[in-house]
């Protein structure tokens, strides 16, 4: 009989989503990796979330299956990760992944002894060989062979991966000290060379949102003056905007397109991907001040209010993919729908104008109506005139789909991604002086500041059902320390920058290289993590070390302490080797490096704290958009005067009485 409670008591979504399996599943702990001991079993190790779109068809057609979960309970002693949960486990064995296989994705599948130490690895393999992959029966005996009569062959091989990894994570890098605008320069030719001119994006199908990307390419094109970095930025947000990838209902992003002009996604919608493309398509307002771009984040930003927005402050993980069994169900549209809902006259207009029809998604079965994914035309999106009529079309079918059974909200909130979102909304509240932004931000700031901690007050990664688990990670320190010092810079309370600063001693105890510079993922005493290892190159979220440099220099400006300045240098010395030879992965960090290489400006705003006139000049700072400016406010002697003092290596301007003084200041002395 096999015992599914093991999974039941976990706030993981995705965990109780198999504890039914007849798998035996443990969750990761020495439960199992005793049990493998005594038994001489390996592991089988399957990480993923509850919103992957994979993951679901791979334990439909494995784990589900009463015959192949005996064999792998008969092999293995079979684990559950939640890649989420987790993250510096999955990057470690994402990072066996990819050096054995060349690739990675989830679900991440991974063979690995009792003692924790991989030696076979892959990501999706189906119940039968298919897509060139063989089926997981056929890997199962293979495996079963290999540990019987090879498994000291097996052991040898776990012992040199482990050591490669530990290598590679542990090694000394002899950065230099200094930045050259050539990094930069190599950076956007790197980009050029890889972007599609089309659609834009920068790569082949399938396409991720790049948001980290393209705000490196904004600030580069505002930088050195770069039409071409400023048309490859302009011409993804524009085209991922008008294409299947945003739901143009309900809005917000989904994970990614499966297709060249972004078309047809994976229909999951990520809390990060949400808080990132918010930041990009912000900043695009601040550069260009085209209105499109401010509704775009806005209107995400609406989502995440609507969505994903808990009641205790905080935002849930994601939202999946699937409802009724299918993928994107809940995202897909046929010509009787628009009929029944709209009458033929409009019904007409509305699928003109969401080219209802182009991009079909097969039928599961062949009476079943084909369905299609609604996109648009970039022209539609920039005109500001665009008709109220099409508004109420879109409420109209937004009110039909609300109808329809909804895809699994994961409702847990992780303290790095809420960290990613904080900055988001701060950074938008300035921008766009919106109100409902701040209000978010800071009741999500107070809610994980509050509530994300241990006994001893030790910050926590994950918040579920009233309990806050899991030790932090290091990119719940980096991210909740970005998020809390934009909300510095977004209202200028003291209380924001003396957390981040708190916050950043206890990461710097717990994570910090002494020996060789950077911050580790795992803290100093993680004991059930194979190797502790440094994030450096961007994913589909920016490397902690690349966040922690650009907090360091943030906090160096602002407290003029060195011991800031000395850590940020020695951070950028293990990122800076690996972004000179391929910069286009590293784009967070060149972001930061702006920072550091721009030309130092220092605002003081004297005024009343919330004045509106403090919060005027707030805005003319943001919506200057000078990267290595800082910020910060002190009192007024006259309490009924609000002016902003101005210095820069060139010296220190008399009093700016406006804010449009300010901006132009910002603007003028750019470098």
């Amino acid at each position: 009989m096999v015992d599914g409670r093991r999974l039941l008591g976990e706030k993981s979504p995705y965990l109780v989503m198999h504890a039914g399996n007849p798998v035996e599943w443990f969750p990761w702990g020495e439960e199992a990796f005793e049990r493998a001991r005594n038994e001489e079993k390996p592991i089988f190790l399957s990480i993923g979330y509850a919103t992957c779109h994979w993951c679901h068809v791979m334990a439909r057609e494995s784990f589900e299956n009463p015959e192949i979960a005996g064999l792998l309970n008969n092999t293995f002693v079979c684990i559950k990760v939640d890649r989420e949960e987790r993250p510096d486990l999955d990057h470690f064995f994402m990072s066996v992944c990819q050096m054995l296989t060349g690739t990675g994705g989830w679900p991440l599948t991974i063979i690995m002894t009792p003692e924790r130490e991989p030696f076979f690895a892959g990501t999706y393999f189906p119940d039968e060989p298919r897509f060139g992959k063989p089926g997981i029966r056929d890997l199962i005996f293979s495996i079963r062979s290999v540990w019987n009569d090879r498994r000291q062959d097996a052991k040898i091989t776990a012992a040199r991966i482990r050591a490669v990894i530990a290598a590679s994570a542990d090694s000394p890098h002899a950065g230099q000290s200094s930045v050259h605008t050539d990094l930069f320069r190599k950076g956007c030719e790197e980009l050029g060379h890889s972007f599609d001119p089309i659609h834009g994006g920068f790569s082949v199908p399938p396409k991720f949102p790049s948001p980290h990307t393209v705000r490196f390419l904004l600030t580069y094109s505002k930088k050195f003056e770069s039409p071409a970095a400023l048309m490859m930025a302009e011409k993804t947000l524009l085209q991922m905007a008008a294409g299947g990838i945003y739901d143009h209902l309900g809005y917000g992003f989904h994970r990614y397109a499966t297709d060249a002009g972004w078309n047809v996604p994976h229909f999951e919608k990520m809390l990060y991907d949400q808080a990132l493309l918010v930041r990009a398509y912000t900043d695009a307002f601040a550069l260009t001040g085209k209105p499109f771009y401010r509704r775009i984040a806005l209107e995400c930003i609406e989502y995440v209010a609507t969505v994903l927005s808990d009641p205790s402050g905080g935002f849930a993980s994601a939202q999946g993919s699937e409802s009724e069994g299918k993928e994107g169900r809940f995202y897909l549209w046929n010509f009787e729908e628009f009929d029944r809902i709209l009458g033929q006259q409009e019904s007409e207009e509305a699928g003109n104008f969401f080219h209802l029809g182009e991009v079909q998604v097969m039928p599961d079965h062949p009476d079943e109506r084909p369905s299609y994914i609604l996109f648009t035309d970039i022209p539609h999106l920039e005109d500001p005139g665009l008709p109220p009529r099409l508004d109420a079309i879109r409420r109209l079918l937004l009110a039909a789909r609300r109808n329809r059974q909804a895809p699994l909200l994961d409702d847990k909130i992780l303290t790095d991604w809420n960290g990613l979102m904080i900055a988001a909304l701060a950074r938008a509240s300035s921008v766009f002086d919106h109100a409902a932004s701040l209000e978010m931000a800071e009741k999500a700031a107070l809610f994980l500041i509050s509530k994300a901690r241990d006994g001893n007050g030790r910050l926590l990664h994950r918040y579920s059902q009233g309990e806050a688990a899991i030790r932090g990670v290091g990119s719940d320190y980096a991210f909740l320390i970005n998020g809390l010092l934009h909300l510095y810079e977004a209202t200028l309370d003291d209380m924001y920058r003396t957390k981040a600063e708190q916050l950043e001693h206890e990461f710097t105890r717990l994570f910090f290289d002494h020996r060789t510079g950077g911050y580790y993922l795992s803290a100093e005493d993680a004991d059930d993590v194979p190797v502790r290892q440094k994030e450096t190159f961007d994913g589909a979220i920016p490397s902690v070390n690349a966040v922690m440099h650009e907090n360091l220099l943030i906090l160096w400006q602002l407290t003029g302490k060195e011991e800031y300045r000395t850590r940020a240098d020695q951070t950028m010395r293990v990122i800076l080797p690996l972004a000179e030879v391929n910069p286009s992965a590293c784009t967070h960090f060149l972001c930061s490096l702006f920072r550091k290489t721009a030309m130092p400006v220092h605002v003081t705003i004297r005024g009343r704290h919330g004045s509106p006139e403090v919060r005027a000049f707030l805005r003319a700072f943001h919506t200057a958009w000078n990267p290595g400016a800082i910020v910060e406010r002190v009192d007024n002697p006259d309490e009924n005067s609000t002016v902003a003092m101005y210095c820069s290596p060139n010296g220190c301007t008399t009093p700016l009485e406006s804010p449009e003084q300010l901006m132009r200041a910002l603007n003028d002395e750019y470098g």
